[in-house]
């Protein structure tokens, strides 16, 4: 087996698990699906990957912020990467949180790089239609 180089966290075992059964069920080739570790913030403390994908979905009618309120936490999520970091999220949702967040600030941070013409920073933006 190939070591993992793609790794996905996810703040909750529930979203971890979910991303897992749909990676594996997807079409996506095998040996591909083979590189992908996926699992929570805690159990990747003192992990790393080449590529991580953090999952910060946290978008919830309450606007909590829930674990993510926790500046360790978020420091997992964020320095688990050697070459690659891609975080997943309700931008929006971030940015309205505030920089006295922890991924509030990451996320005012990143759009200011953004704006600047940083090209270590790249801001994909998906618009929903509901």
């Amino acid at each position: 087996a190939l070591p993992a180089a793609i790794g996905i966290i996810a703040a909750y075992k529930a979203q971890a698990d979910a991303i897992e059964e749909r990676i594996w069920a997807s079409s996506l080739p095998e040996r591909l699906r083979a590189t992908c570790k996926v699992g929570t913030v805690d159990s990747y403390q003192g992990k790393e990957n080449p590529i991580v994908i953090f999952s910060a979905v946290r978008c919830n009618h309450h606007e909590e912020i829930g674990f993510t309120r926790s500046r360790e936490r978020v420091n997992v999520s964020l320095s688990r990467a050697r070459e690659r970091l891609v975080i997943v999220g309700s931008w929006n949702f971030w940015l309205q949180a505030g920089e006295h967040t922890p991924l509030g600030k990451v996320a005012h941070y990143v759009e200011a790089r953004t704006n600047s013409g940083d090209d270590g920073y790249k801001l994909l933006k998906h618009e929903s239609k509901t």
